[in-house]
């Protein structure tokens, strides 16, 4: 089981954004790779194995904000 890819945002009210003197104003987070739930535990389930050495799952997190004037 594997929880890939989320985000969520939030939209401001338009009301409030023109006191401002903003269009609009979105703030939003995601992740990527933030659970997986197997018995390797280190590396990426969804990797062939090979000689190669394999790499540790790597846990992604963005944090941004949408402005309009």
């Amino acid at each position: 089981i594997r929880l890939k890819n989320i985000e969520f945002g939030y939209t401001f009210n338009r009301k409030l954004l023109k006191k401002a003197h903003l269009q609009n104003l979105r703030l939003f987070v995601s992740g990527y790779n933030l659970l997986t739930f197997d018995k390797l535990k280190i590396v990426d389930p969804e990797t062939r194995p090979s000689n190669t050495s394999m790499y540790p799952v790597v846990r992604v997190f963005n944090l941004g904000l949408k402005v309009g004037f």
